[in-house]
């Protein structure tokens, strides 16, 4: 299964149009010095294996934006032949937030209890870090005091504490993504998209180990484009380090994904979408087109609904898939190839606002042909929606969705074949911890 960046993306934080002639200036004075900043900004993060340091903990803050609810796939951590997905839900009042891992037949693995004095922002699921086999579980949390930002790590068979890192409370976060190794540890970093304090708004990512803890780089852009969006992609421009992309729109209107080197921050591409399409979301896809290039997958709206595709190294398009434009697009995740031409599939979640439907609309990535609708109950409308691999044996990747009944708020999680739109597997969520 290719990995899906779009699990693991935060859109909290509103993005600013930044006109300020002497913000851009700054902005691209440091995008020529940024190899020699690195090496400071080991003292915004504070690493903390176990228990977390003391400090006056202030109470949550009742105005801090609240997460929607944070569906995550886990793999099989257990080895009993069934996968395993993680619910992330912060309960502001009552000050707890838990992720709880269940089987996709509904048996609960483990819960988690993380720091509720910490709101929650994203999560993202890591590699395997204490040996046991199974993957860990990050979660990004924010309080109003000097200590701001926390990543809680978290095994999530077992339960305990693996590992605390704090951000400065001084930027803001925007996006977070993990990201091939930058260290030759072997074991992704994480890196966070930051926005830094007003006049200058610097925009910049940056990666963290998880494993030794500590800033390894900060990738600095152009704050003239506002992230849409950030994710990650292998190498692509044969330096041995990972790339970034980050989805932007300018003042004019203009989107963009900015390609830049992880590891030495160099320029590697930038490709235009113009003006005419709001521009939603960015995923890497595997090779379409033979060069050994990943792909990057924009989800464009205007008055139709489409993803376009392009070449991430030298930004050729390479298709574009047109979905029903009756639904309101949500998010699109990768699937993988089911049909057999070699290309990925693409399955967007979206809802008729009119009638209240709510499906996973599956294309082919390279012609676009529609393969499949996946329906998802209108009494639970979806909020997130992640994939998982073949659970019934036809070959074809399975789609999970996350939905929230807005009568009571309780969670409901149906797992659907994504080439048959049968269903496999119900789970149920409780709305608080």
């Amino acid at each position: 299964m290719y990995p899906n960046q779009g699990e693991i993306k935060n859109r909290w934080g509103a993005m600013k149009l930044i006109d300020s002639t002497r913000q851009r200036l700054i902005a691209l004075i440091l995008l020529a010095i940024m190899p020699l900043l690195t090496a400071c900004d080991e003292v915004s993060v504070v690493v903390t294996d176990g228990e977390d340091p003391e400090v006056v903990i202030p109470p949550p803050d009742p105005d801090a934006p609240v997460t929607s609810p944070i569906l995550l796939s886990l793999g099989d951590l257990n080895g009993d032949g069934i996968q395993d997905i993680a619910v992330v839900i912060d309960d502001v009042a009552g000050g707890k937030l838990t992720a709880t891992v269940k089987g996709i037949d509904g048996n609960v693995v483990q819960r988690l209890p993380y720091n509720g004095e910490f709101r929650l922002q994203t999560a993202m699921v890591l590699p395997d870090m204490n040996g046991d086999g199974g993957v860990e579980l990050a979660v990004f949390g924010r309080r109003a005091d000097p200590v701001g930002m926390r990543v809680e790590i978290r095994d999530p068979l077992a339960g305990g504490l693996i590992r605390n890192i704090f951000f400065s409370n001084e930027n803001t976060l925007l996006f977070t993504t993990p990201v091939d190794d930058l260290n030759g540890d072997s074991y992704p970093e994480i890196t966070a998209l930051l926005e830094g304090p007003q006049p200058e708004g610097l925009l910049f990512g940056q990666s963290v180990d998880p494993l030794a803890g500590g800033v390894i780089n900060n990738v600095f852009f152009d704050n003239a484009w506002p992230a849409v969006d950030f994710i990650s992609l292998p190498d692509i421009n044969s330096s041995g380090s990972p790339e970034f992309a980050l989805l932007g729109h300018n003042v004019s209107g203009e989107y963009r994904a900015l390609v830049r080197d992880a590891g030495n921050s160099q320029f590697v591409n930038n490709i235009s979408y113009g003006s005419q399409y709001t521009l939603l979301q960015l995923a890497a896809l595997p090779d379409m087109n033979g060069n050994g290039i990943e792909e990057l997958a924009a989800l464009r709206q205007d008055n139709a609904v489409s993803i376009q595709i392009n070449d991430a190294f030298n930004g050729t398009r390479i298709s574009v898939v047109r979905f029903n434009p009756l639904f309101t697009p949500l998010k699109f995740v990768v699937v993988s190839d089911f049909n057999g031409n070699g290309a990925p599939e693409l399955a967007l979640l979206s809802k008729n606002t009119s009638t209240g439907e709510v499906k996973a609309e599956v294309r082919d990535a390279m012609t676009g042909v529609l393969l499949s609708n996946v329906w998802w109950t209108r009494d639970y409308p979806a909020l997130d929606i992640v994939t998982i691999p073949d659970t019934n044996g036809n070959g074809a990747e399975e789609l999970v969705a996350l939905g929230k009944r807005e009568s009571d708020g309780k969670l409901l999680v149906l797992v659907k074949d994504s080439k048959t739109n049968q269903l496999l597997g119900t789970v149920g969520f409780k709305n608080q911890p």
